[in-house]
């Protein structure tokens, strides 16, 4: 993800632009998708029983899926 997209990671719902790039990769986010900071520069999507944790890594955002229990 590009490093543009920080400040669509604001505490609170999901964005129509960061949903847009999901799309685009074939994920979606529904509009019960919240996003959360977990640490300076780490934070979480839960999305139902999927969860993504975004890392930045100054040159990109990476983003990582997982499956809730």
């Amino acid at each position: 993800l590009d490093p543009s997209y920080r400040p669509h990671l604001k505490e609170g719902n999901v964005d129509e632009k960061l949903k847009k790039v999901f799309e685009d990769n074939e994920q979606s986010l529904s509009s019960e998708a919240k996003v959360s900071k977990i640490a300076e520069k780490q934070w979480q999507i839960v999305d139902g029983e999927m969860q993504y944790r975004i890392e930045d890594t100054e040159k990109r955002l990476d983003i990582y899926k997982r499956r809730n229990k």
